[in-house]
């Protein structure tokens, strides 16, 4: 009796204790209320016992610790008192740089200019030296109007593109320009300095050639910051230009006169091609403006900046379709008849008839023939390589 009492406890023992194996043994045994609430028991044991023992390595490492000793303390203590000196050389070093920037306002910038043009490099190298210096060039009020007047001077005289073949001059130009330029950014004399500043690098670096468009462009800018800066004297100067008063050739009317006489014709011939709205760009001689009827098909004309008359027309095409070609050729008889308003309706095929378009075995890569209708000059040539042209504008026009 004592024997199974034994048991029984030990068996109670073992639930409590280890019943992830006594599990194991009783489970064909049990019934199912048991089996579920048995293997729910086994389960919490289990993760009880895993947590304790994963508590255990953290009290032995804190058991295990080293105890300092008095020669680990007094090294330690040593060490401690040599890292100040580490940091030391740092915070002497720091102002040694300082220094660097004061040149920038206080250098002579004329001696600098001296050796960037003596030295070794490319002219781009040398102009991008020059500009560097006066990023940082600081002028008083006497030098600024010092440098303004010089560079106007420079470009009404002609001298500021022609005397570019010496580094030292064209060096100084573009510090000069550019120490000006960064002084007035939006006025009008920031605008001078900057497109002077421009032909005078591109032309001094060879990128550009002194007569080229770009340089021409950059001067007309140059002209109308003048105009801004001294009003009265632009207007002496523009009033007394041969250029502005010669009208070296007319077809009698303005562009807009032009334009509303083109699309009257186009009404009268039921035609569908018109023109929409011609812009004039300014140039430096004569005013230009073109419209594109079609990607291959353009027309181009010059305008007098006398009177604002239109000079002449020039109609191209390269004939890549037979919608370009056949475009061409009715747009050509409107022009005929826009640039005549009194011609009676056969005047485009009289023309026609003049230049040769109806001859036999006509070849339009290689025609060019004129004549003078009306007291209008037409042209027409083909060419292989640029397409075929015609043109209409005054006959005394050389």
């Amino acid at each position: 009796m004592r024997e199974s009492n034994q048991l029984k406890w030990l068996k109670i023992a073992g639930w409590l204790f280890i019943p992830y194996i006594m599990i194991l043994f009783t489970f064909k045994k049990m019934g199912v209320a048991r089996r579920t609430v048995g293997i729910i028991w086994a389960v919490f044991v289990l993760f009880a016992t895993i947590a304790s023992q994963s508590e255990t390595p953290t009290a032995n490492v804190a058991t295990t610790e080293t105890p300092i000793t008095p020669a680990v303390a007094k090294t330690e203590a040593s060490t401690q008192v040599k890292e100040p000196a580490v940091k030391e050389p740092a915070a002497v070093l720091e102002p040694a740089a300082e220094p660097a920037t004061e040149p920038a306002s206080t250098a002579d910038w004329k001696s600098e200019i001296d050796k960037i043009a003596s030295s070794n490099g490319s002219p781009t190298e040398k102009s991008d030296a020059a500009e560097a210096l006066a990023k940082h060039y600081k002028s008083d009020a006497a030098e600024s109007k010092e440098f303004e007047t010089y560079i106007i001077d420079e470009f009404e005289s002609g001298k500021y593109l022609t005397g570019l073949s010496d580094p030292k001059y064209a060096l100084a130009n573009i510090f000069k320009a550019s120490v000006i330029e960064n002084q007035n950014v939006n006025k009008p004399i920031g605008d001078f300095a900057f497109d002077f500043y421009q032909n005078s690098k591109y032309v001094y670096r060879g990128v550009d050639a002194p007569d080229s468009d770009a340089v021409k462009s950059n001067e007309e800018q140059m002209n109308k910051a003048l105009a801004k800066i001294n009003p009265s004297a632009a207007k002496t100067k523009t009033e007394t230009d041969p250029q502005v008063t010669d009208i070296p050739g007319t077809l009698g009317m303005t562009t807009e006169e032009f334009r509303t006489a083109f699309n009257n014709r186009v009404d009268q011939l039921g035609a569908s091609i018109t023109i929409d709205n011609l812009e004039v760009k300014e140039g430096e001689v004569q005013d230009v403006f073109q419209y594109m009827f079609t990607e291959d098909l353009a027309m181009t004309g010059t305008v007098n900046k006398a009177d604002g008359s239109v000079r002449d027309v020039l109609l191209l095409t390269q004939g890549k379709t037979e919608e370009s070609s056949s475009n061409f050729l009715i747009i050509m008889g409107l022009l005929m008849m826009t640039t005549n308003p009194d011609a009676e309706s056969n005047f485009a095929q009289t023309v026609s008839n003049e230049l040769g378009l109806f001859d036999d075995g006509v070849n339009f890569s290689t025609i060019d023939n004129t004549t003078v209708q009306a007291g209008v000059k037409y042209h027409i040539q083909g060419s292989p390589q640029i397409g075929l042209m015609f043109s209409a504008g005054d006959p005394n026009d050389n």
